[in-house]
């Protein structure tokens, strides 16, 4: 199995203005993974515990070039959009928290995937983990210390 994250994966958080996507940049950060920028349209300017917010995608990746990954914690209405708009920035590995997008989004989101070369974690996913290097998600409830050796 390939790894997918580690200590030098560079990611952003789309909706981390709101209340799960605060909580998440802590437990990621903490969890080694690097989160440079966050993505919510008409927040952008400003910051979360010191991460800059975009407006969107694109905006974010002009400045930090070296970003493959995108964590995408918005409602599921808008997570087809949201995920769309990460893959035609050239995002390669999107994790997607929600819960009930609908099967047709997940279709057109999983084709879309595989014509760009990019892989999903989700919809539904809890995040995913390389211990002893980084986490993305909420894996444990932000105990992060719990996958690590004693």
């Amino acid at each position: 199995m390939s790894v997918l994250i580690d200590q030098n994966t560079h990611c952003i958080i789309q909706g981390m203005t709101g209340k799960e996507g605060q909580r998440a940049l802590e437990w990621m950060r903490r969890g080694g993974l690097q989160v440079v920028a966050g993505v919510t349209p008409g927040k952008g300017g400003q910051d979360v515990t010191g991460v800059p917010v975009y407006n969107t995608v694109a905006e974010a990746l002009a400045d930090f070039s070296t970003v493959t990954t995108s964590s995408i914690y918005v409602p599921p209405r808008f997570v087809l959009s949201a995920a769309l708009e990460a893959l035609a920035a050239g995002i390669k590995l999107l994790h997607i928290v929600a819960e009930g997008v609908p099967t047709k989004d997940t279709a057109l989101l999983i084709e879309k995937a595989r014509s760009t070369g990019a892989r999903i974690l989700g919809p539904s996913s809890i995040g995913a983990l390389s211990p002893g290097k980084a986490m993305i998600g909420q894996l444990g409830g932000g105990e992060y210390e719990a996958f690590l050796p004693p």
